[in-house]
């Protein structure tokens, strides 16, 4: 999130051309699948109440959890990911 919204970064190479990356705003109301939302207690890149509010309410709950002493990068690359995220993936998982 930049900003209080979702975005997604495009790089452009037009020919004889340097790489530009353009930012844009991600579609939020696009979404039509449930949504799982997996964060840290220590991360200071999300805000939970802000992404609630940018995401459509039309889908029914949107399930969080939230990690003790988990960072924003530990959800992927943390010590003990196989324990503590995982399984709530798989929990949610059809």
């Amino acid at each position: 999130m930049i900003q209080g919204e979702f975005v997604r970064f495009q790089s452009e190479r037009l020919e004889g051309e340097d790489i530009t990356s353009v930012i844009e705003r991600y579609p939020t109301e696009n979404i039509t699948v449930p949504i799982v939302l997996i964060h840290g207690d220590c991360d200071g890149l999300f805000e939970l109440e802000l992404a609630l509010q940018r995401l459509p309410c039309n889908l029914g709950s949107i399930r969080c959890f939230e990690l003790k002493d988990y960072e924003h990068i530990d959800i992927v690359w943390g010590r003990n990911v196989h324990m503590d995220v995982i399984p709530r993936v798989l929990e949610v998982l059809p």
